[in-house]
Order: structure tokens, then sequence, then C-alpha cells
């Protein structure tokens, strides 16, 4: 793992904040879906009961059993490393639905906080074309997500079956995607995975409905200027649609999803991707350095022009919005068409193909290697120690029953470096990595230990922002073992490394003061956690003056929570209040998260006998919670 993914987990620590583990080093899904869509090879019958492939067993002890005492599980839809889908019945709606369940045995803290992540980027979203999360939460089976089951097959198999699309039905669906995308892109969700079977061809009064399902490994790219949530040199998505950003582990925004789309477009008209190869590795330097040519003889030639401005490399060449691709498809002779510059441009055939042979020669020669650079060099030919560490972040990818497996390949990098006389700054990335594993693992004090060792590398250089960044995990550690003065101590020094390296009001920067106010209030020293909380406070409105991030509400109820601690229940019901605001903004009223946090404030106005208050608040806020005032307690 690479020093630039602490600048990523971090931001997800910030976003979600509140007193559990933060740090999570796995993605909550692999490669493949897991959603109700299943694998590719599961498909769904007219009348909604699913045809299940015969590898999937329906044995499940969760099948008959209630979910959240309204949930029927019906039958096993799909698995993926971390969670189950089940098919089930809404008891009270008489509704068939998708429950994403955590699996047994990995409910830890920081794989809980890892779903509901997920759970919050999906609920944000409400579009025809994007399969509906309902809702999340918790029970005895461990951490639930509700959503709407798709009556359909995956555009994948569908594909299969026809073959190729005609061009009339690949625009329609293509269109809808775009829609799709638009409303995601708008609220700040990218997908990073679009492909084929993320996406759920149903059929509604008789007409077909693409949905796009899965934003497993989306993220909310403007809650940090787009800067720091991906991770350099960590490839995210599926190789025949990854954009040549992702494959470069570069940072990938909305245009990577039209690329995407526009790998998935051409496949509905040929048949096969536009690159292909024997390998994974192929394929990826396709997309990095090979041009995408247009068939010459295809009949959807409009459509094709579509394509080619969603395939240009340079993300800055490509389609800017779903929105002007759609305009394009719908309308090519309108104004659409002079929002991708490079319309008419593409190579001739015997440029191509003189492309595809130096390509080829980079990928299968050393020089050839050598002459893309050290970037390319480094993801294409990394170091035996770096590709071990490549290796083992894959493995840990996959849930922690793959993290002891994890460790060892970590260790055989570690021996590795060392006998091949890597630089330190390899050296301390791979420490840093494997301390981040052990901590995943609960293991603290061989986490803290070998912290210790990537510290003593770090020293050699100059101060850093990822110092900083290990004293914070640190600081995470000490909370978790109850060990409050060392957590006030690292925490204490990761916040003076982070301001200076950062400054003092950089989203990066509060993590470590929002751990220290944490650490405070464990040591039951309540003055000094309510001074760290007001400066979060304020530095979180400084960082984030349109209060439209997940970071203030954390931060409003962390200050709430220490007064309500120190029996200052008024005085804490203003920042109540400014979390709800910003929850109704981010998540909006119908969000569970939401409803809990509305449902809480009104009772303690009315603890507080403020009951014209109380129904005041609960008039602007609880209407969309629920139908009617909640019955008195």
């Amino acid at each position: 793992m690479s020093k630039e993914d602490l600048r990523k987990q971090e931001k997800i620590d910030l976003v979600l904040g509140q007193d559990v583990s933060q740090h999570v080093q796995n993605e909550f899904l692999d490669s493949t879906s897991d959603t109700f869509s299943g694998s590719e090879t599961l498909s769904f019958e007219g009348g909604g009961s699913s045809i299940l492939p015969s590898s999937l067993p329906q044995n499940d002890s969760v099948i008959g059993q209630t979910i959240a005492g309204r949930f029927e599980v019906i039958s096993k839809l799909g698995e993926g490393g971390m969670s189950v889908v089940y098919k089930a019945r809404h008891l009270m709606l008489d509704r068939i639905v998708a429950i994403k369940l955590i699996k047994p045995g990995v409910m830890q803290a920081k794989a809980a906080m890892r779903f509901q992540q997920e759970a919050k980027t999906a609920t944000s979203l409400n579009h025809n074309n994007i399969a509906t999360v309902r809702e999340f939460g918790y029970d005895e089976n461990g951490a639930y997500l509700v959503m709407d089951f798709v009556d359909g097959i995956p555009l994948s198999d569908a594909i299969k079956q026809a073959g190729t699309f005609g061009e009339e039905r690949t625009k329609k669906i293509i269109s809808q995607i775009c829609a799709g995308l638009k409303h995601a892109h708008e609220a700040g969700v990218v997908h990073r995975d679009l492909k084929p079977a993320n996406i759920i061809l149903a059929q509604i009064n008789g007409e077909e409905i693409p949905k796009i399902v899965d934003f497993g490994i989306a993220k909310f790219v403007d809650e940090e200027n787009q800067a720091n949530l991906t991770q350099t040199g960590e490839v995210f998505g599926t190789p025949h649609y990854m954009s040549p950003e992702q494959c470069l582990g570069k940072h990938a925004d909305a245009r990577s999803d039209i690329y995407s789309l526009g790998c998935v477009a051409f496949e509905c008209l040929t048949g096969k991707p536009p690159f292909v190869a024997d390998s994974a590795l192929e394929v990826l330097m396709k997309h990095s350095n090979l041009e995408f040519v247009k068939p010459a003889k295809h009949p959807a030639r409009t459509l094709m022009s579509a394509i080619q401005g969603c395939l240009e490399k340079d993300p800055n060449d490509r389609w800017q919005s779903a929105e002007d691709l759609n305009q394009f498809i719908q309308n090519p002779d309108g104004p659409a068409k002079h929002k991708y510059k490079k319309l008419e441009k593409h190579l001739s055939p015997k440029q191509a193909l003189k492309f595809g042979i130096i390509s080829f020669a980079l990928i299968t020669t050393a020089v050839g290697i050598f002459t893309i650079g050290p970037k390319l060099k480094e993801t294409f030919a990394p170091a035996p120690w770096n590709a071990l560490a490549r290796s083992a972040q894959m493995t840990s990818n996959n849930g922690p029953a793959n993290y002891a497996s994890a460790e060892i390949e970590l260790r055989k990098a570690l021996k590795a470096a060392k006998a091949g006389n890597a630089p330190d700054h390899d050296r301390e990335s791979i420490y840093m990595q494997l301390a981040q594993l052990q901590s995943n693992m609960s293991n603290w004090a061989a986490s803290k230990k070998t912290f210790e060792e990537a510290l003593k590398l770090n020293a050699k250089h100059g101060e850093d922002f990822e110092r900083g960044s290990m004293h914070d995990w640190l600081a995470e550690i000490y909370l978790q073992e109850k060990n409050y003065p060392k957590a006030i101590e690292e925490a204490r020094l990761s916040r003076e490394i982070k301001v200076r390296t950062k400054g003092e009001a950089d989203p990066l920067s509060l993590l470590p003061l929002q751990r220290l106010g944490q650490a405070y209030r464990g040591a039951n020293e309540l003055q000094k956690a309510e001074a760290v909380d007001r400066e979060l406070v304020l530095l979180v409105e400084k960082a984030f003056p349109n209060r439209d991030t997940l970071t203030c509400a954390n931060a409003y109820n962390q200050l709430g929570n220490i007064l309500v601690q120190q029996k200052r229940l008024d005085e804490a019901i203003p920042y109540y209040k400014k979390e709800v605001s910003v929850l109704e903004k981010v998540l909006g009223k119908e969000n569970p998260r939401t409803g809990d946090r509305v449902r809480d404030v009104y009772w303690k106005l009315k603890n507080l006998k403020k009951e014209d208050e109380a129904k005041e608040f609960w008039k602007t806020y609880g209407a969309e919670v629920q139908t009617e005032t909640p019955k008195d307690k």
C-alpha cells in the first residue's frame, strides 16, 4: 500500500467519524458485483422468482428468518467477499426486496463502518435508472442493507444471449444509463466499476429499463476538492472497462465513468469490449496506450462517434459530462457535438497497427518497459518486494479471513526488500502497510512495533504528512486499548505535524483533532474534550463553509455529546439541530440516519419540557420521517 493510501483512508475516516475504529484497509467489495443481481450467471424469471446457479447452495441458515422484524428471507441471490445478498419479502408492505448482509465472523467495527459507508453512498441516490437502496441498519444477524429487487437480467447476460444489439436498442440503453450517471455525478458520486454485470435490464410496463447497481466502491468525490479520495498506485475496477487513469492508479472522476460507459456501449454493438487480450496486463496496457479506432464499416457510425468521444485517453478530451454524451446521442447535429473537440479525429488502420506493435513491445521487452517511464514501469513491472506488497493488498481485500495470508506475503516483501537493497521509501511503505493490516487484525502490540520501524525510516528524510498519519494510526490504536494518555500524546503529535505539512483547516488535518477530543473524553477530562471539540467545529465550518459534508454533522454530534455528558443538554441542542440540518442536506430526510437523529433531538426537546420547540422542530424535519408526531414515551 502506497503512502497515498493514507490520504484516501483518512478521508473516509473523517467522513464517517464517531467512536468506532476508523481505519479500514480492505475495500468492502471485490471487483465482482455481489448485489441483488448476483453473479453474471444469475438471472430472473418474469414472475420475479430467481433462477439460481447450481453452485449456489440454498441451505443457508438465514433463509426463513426475519430480518429487523419485517423482512422475511426467501432465498440466496449472490455472495461476495464480505457479504451475502438474499431475496426477501417486506412483511408489512408485502413487497419483494433484496437484502445484503455482512457475513458472520467479519462483523467487526471496521467492517461495519465500511458497510455503513456503502449504504450512505447508495441511499443518497434516487433515480429511475439506479437500483434504489431503501434503508440500512443492524439486528441480531448483523448489518443489513435493503435494496429494490430488480426483475431482470445483467446486461452481460443479455449481450451473451443476443450476440450484439442493434443501434436503436443500444441508444435507448446508453441514453438511460447516461441519465442515471448524470444524477450520481451531480450528487458527487462516481461509480468507478461500471460494466455490463453492474447494469440490470429490468422490464417495467413492457419497457426495457437499465438499472445501475453496486456503488460499493463509489466515493463522494466532492468531499475534499476531489484531490485525495483515490489511492495512487492502487487499481479499482474491472480491466476490460477501466479508464486509462484507473489503469495507472490515478484519480478517477466522473469522466472515468464516461470512459467505462463507452466500453459498455461498444460491447453492446459488437459483442466484445473495445480492448481485448490474453492477459489482464495487456488489457491495461491497451487502455493506457492504444488509441481507439472506430470500425470503418460499422452501420452505427453516429453512435461509434459518441463512443470515440468516451474513449479518449486524456479525460479532458472526452465528453465532459454524461449529459453532453446523452444530448449528442439524441441529436448528433445539435450543439452537443461541439462539446467533443476531437469528434472527427481518429487513427488510420495503418497508424493503429503501428501503435499496437509498439504497445506489444512495451509489454514483452524490458527495454520497452523502461521506455514507457517510471510510473508505468512500476505499475506493470514492479520491483519484487512491491509486487509482493501489491499481492498482499489484493489478498487482504478479500476480507478478514485472508488477513493472515496477507501478513505472510508482506513479511516476504520485507525480506525481499532487504535482500534487494530496496530504497528506504519502499521499505517504509511496506512497513506502513503491514502495520495497518495488523491494526485491522486487532493485533495492537505488533502494529505498534511495525509503525515504529516505519517511523525510523521516515525519520531519515524531512518531516512529511505521512509521518503525521502514522502517529494518527497510533492514536487510534491507543484509543482501542483505552490507553487514553498515550492516545492524547499521539493525537497531539499527529495534529501538530499535519498542521505544519497541510495547514490547520485542511480536512485531513482535522482527523487527529477529532481523535484528541475522543481521547480526552475517554480520560474523563471533559473540559479539555469540550475545548478541542469546539475548535474542531470552528475549523470544520471553515473548511466546509457550505455545511454540505458529513464531516460537519459528525463534528456537531461530537460537541453535542460532550455537552450532554456534562449535563448541559440545553447547550447541546443547537449543535444537534445543526447536525440534523446537515444530514437532511447531505443524505435527505428519508435516510435512516437522518430519521434516527430527528427522533432523538425531538425527544431531547421534550425532556427539556420545550413542547413548542419540539413541535416546531418536528414540523420542520420530521414530516418525511414518519406520518405523525411520535406518541409520548
